[in-house]
């Protein structure tokens, strides 16, 4: 999936560090560019997932959050619920996730729910109902229409479009 890493210097420093491998080359130079290219994967995913900001959050409860929402969000999980979770008020929770992620709660709790119904549904195994309940959406139409509406197409176009 695409990353965005909004100049991320630990990313940039990586490529940098890929750069100079490749240019200086010589026999080890193989061998240090996988280990390299590894450590960026690992970055790319903790980007992706939120879980790299988890650890690197300033405040407690915010970390706390973007780790349950990477383990509950497709479980149903809400706002509400997050923030009872992380012993915070709803509205304290929301300012400072938003400050600290550049993202509402919902809206990452929704990236979260989106990202592995793109999974399922490009696996085929599935009906559309099936992954919305898989994604933690009690009402399917909700899932189509919230999908269609994050993503650009319906869940059935999605799913063609991946074959």
């Amino acid at each position: 999936p695409l990353v965005q890493t909004g100049g991320d210097p630990q990313v940039e420093a990586l490529y940098e560090r890929l750069m100079l491998i490749f240019l200086r080359g010589g026999p080890l130079a193989v061998a240090q560019a996988s280990a390299v290219t590894y450590e960026l994967l690992v970055v790319l995913y903790g980007l992706a997932t939120g879980l790299g900001r988890a650890s690197h959050c300033a405040d407690p409860a915010v970390g706390e959050a973007l780790r349950v929402i990477e383990r509950e969000a497709l479980r149903g999980l809400t706002p509400e619920a997050l923030a009872e979770r992380v012993h915070a008020g709803y509205s304290t929770l929301r300012r400072k996730f938003r400050r600290q992620t550049g993202s509402t709660v919902k809206e990452y709790l929704l990236g979260v729910q989106f990202r592995r119904a793109k999974e399922l549904l490009a696996a085929g195994a599935l009906n559309v109902e099936e992954v919305a309940r898989a994604c933690g959406f009690d009402d399917p139409l909700y899932f189509s229409r919230a999908f269609k509406s994050r993503v650009g197409q319906a869940p059935t176009e999605f799913r063609a479009s991946q074959r």
